[in-house]
């Protein structure tokens, strides 16, 4: 059998410059916890993974660099560091404070120079080319990566939350206070395009695929325009959605208050959705196979097969709103509201067959156990202890269930 291996750098949010989400990596087939970092604060910052590093920030105002579960550096801010950094192709990095300033370091963590844009950074920053782009307050910022010297500034009405989403020679963002609230798409170099006014607002970010944008409101809903601002096509769910979008090749994914977290098809009909126990704020994160990575204020982190089939989740100590990074051979990485950086993997190697069991079925009341282990619901509840060989399960209702080996193996059980 041959095996490839892929290796994969998440330089800023949502990965690339469109946020499209997506990863050319597998993801981990199981929740095997790599290893959990202590950032001492509550964080809602998504990392980003840089060859063996995993750069992150939290409410301490500490960015901070880990290699293997350990702290190599703290660059130390004024103020919540609540986005995500980002990389440039040299590893430098870009980074916003609630202090009003963005800041650019190098990879050993040294300031190469601070923009003082005078309000609080809530917008990651997003580098394209030889500049990196920004909100803060109502103004969306260009700065020269090199100096960060202001390249241009454009005005909106309303605060800016949004990570500029840039593809070819457009931006796309939106606002979300005090309003007008408007969706707008903008030239590279700040020139008015498009803009549309919507009854709430918008705090998530925008992905690009092709010459389509998509991007989703707190009115509940998910827009699709093309590049010169038509209009194709609005999906409503009647919730409100604070999770940015994530695109692939078989459609479009995204959280919401209904504790759902929806597949949509790129010509705007649902496609599936699965429940959660809490409302998905966190950005989903989607790997080479269609895989669907993404947490929940219920403190879970979830795994989702391409048809939106539970695969896994890992139980955190608090509300997870920060989007998932897949990095380095698949291995996904997230923050917690109890102030940890969790890393889940490694991911699966591509292989030219599938040589990973997913699914291990009860026939009736009689489940033939690998090796010994513990049963679990899929909320993450101990329900029985299971010896190696055959066992009787006749006292658990028709449903899912995860079953985690003595050996970290975890297996997806149905009982028909």
């Amino acid at each position: 059998m041959i095996i490839f291996l892929i290796f994969e750098q998440w330089l800023m949010f949502h990965n690339n410059a469109e946020h499209q989400g997506k990863s050319g990596a597998i993801g981990p087939v199981s929740s095997e916890l790599l290893f959990k970092y202590e950032l001492g604060s509550i964080s809602s910052s998504s990392p980003v993974v840089y060859n063996d590093f995993v750069y992150v920030g939290s409410n301490s105002g500490a960015l901070v660099a880990i290699k293997n579960g350990e702290e190599v550096w703290e660059f130390k801010t004024g103020g919540f560091i609540t986005t995500s950094p980002a990389v440039d192709d040299n590893g430098n990095l870009y980074v916003g404070s609630y202090d009003g300033k963005l800041y650019s370091l190098t990879n050993s963590g040294k300031k190469r120079w601070e923009f003082d844009a005078g309000s609080e950074i809530a917008s990651s920053p997003t580098v394209y080319k030889d500049k990196v782009y920004f909100a803060a307050d109502s103004i969306l910022y260009a700065l020269s990566t090199n100096t960060g010297e202001e390249v241009f500034r454009y005005v909106t009405n309303g605060k800016i939350k949004s990570s500029p989403a840039i593809k070819d020679n457009f931006i796309g963002f939106g606002t979300w206070w005090p309003g007008p609230h408007q969706i707008y798409i903008i030239t590279i170099s700040g020139g008015n395009m498009q803009k549309k006014i919507i009854s709430n607002g918008c705090v998530s970010s925008a992905c690009w695929t092709n010459d389509t944008m998509f991007i989703t409101t707190k009115e509940g809903k998910l827009y699709a325009f093309k590049s010169s601002g038509v209009l194709l096509w609005e999906f409503s769910i009647g919730a409100a959605i604070s999770s940015s979008p994530a695109v692939d090749g078989n459609g479009v994914y995204f959280g919401a208050s209904d504790s759902s977290l929806y597949a949509v098809s790129k010509e705007g009909q649902v496609r599936w959705k699965y429940k959660t126990n809490g409302i998905i704020e966190s950005s989903p994160a989607v790997d080479k196979d269609g895989n669907i990575f993404f947490g929940s204020t219920d403190s879970m982190f979830y795994a989702l097969n391409k048809e939106g089939h539970f695969k896994w989740f890992y139980k955190t100590q608090n509300r997870i709103v920060s989007s998932p990074a897949i990095g380095a051979h698949g291995t996904v990485y997230f923050t917690s509201w109890d102030g940890c950086l969790y890393a889940i993997g490694p991911g699966a190697a591509i292989t030219e067959e599938e040589d990973i069991v997913n699914f291990i079925f009860i026939e009736g009341d009689v489940f033939n156990a690998p090796l010994d282990g513990d049963l679990f619901s899929v909320d993450g509840r101990a329900l029985l202890h299971i010896k190696r060989g055959k066992n009787l399960l006749n006292s658990l209702s028709k449903g899912k269930y995860v079953f985690r080996s003595s050996n970290k193996n975890v297996y997806y059980l149905i009982k028909e």
